[in-house]
């Protein structure tokens, strides 16, 4: 069995920006609008307020992606594991996948976009993965064709 693991330093690291993101939003609205209603200032504090929120939801919505995989090699199944669910696929199922990226300041994070035969698709990047370099193997071994190199719209990748 193979299990790729959860990048749990991001995973924290998400945890710890989501209440200092609402906080810094209270502040902002509370001391920026509602003590000191300004013509001037306001559009600033709304620009604000919408790039806070924007950072929020990237957030929020990256919390919803797989965090983790179970592989059973014998048994060709693969089970996704995501915060509120999972899921168990053949890996006869699969027909293909992408190589995918996501840039950040820090790094470029690498992934796999797998499609399935019913049409739907699942991404493992390592945004939220500690390594998928064993996926690949496996998906590569088990003869799955590679469709090229694409960029990633995580953390809005389309669920199984």
């Amino acid at each position: 069995m193979i299990t790729l693991q959860t990048n749990r330093l991001n995973f924290f690291g998400r945890l710890v920006m989501l209440p200092c993101l609402i906080l810094l939003a209270c502040l902002i609205i509370k001391n920026g609008i509602i003590d000191s209603p300004s013509s001037k200032g306001i559009f600033l504090l709304y620009f604000l307020i919408a790039l806070l929120a924007y950072l929020f939801f990237m957030i929020l919505f990256g919390f919803f992606g797989i965090i983790k995989v179970h592989i059973s090699i014998s048994t060709s199944q693969i089970k996704l594991i995501s915060i509120f669910s999972s899921k168990d696929i053949n890996l006869t199922n699969v027909i293909g996948y992408y190589n995918t990226y996501v840039t950040t300041r820090r790094r470029i994070y690498n992934g796999l976009l797998i499609k399935l035969e019913d049409g739907s698709v699942f991404e493992l990047i390592e945004y939220n993965l500690v390594d998928i370099s064993e996926m690949e193997n496996l998906l590569i071994e088990s003869n799955k064709k590679c469709f090229g190199k694409k960029k990633s719209y995580f953390p809005f990748t389309r669920k199984f």
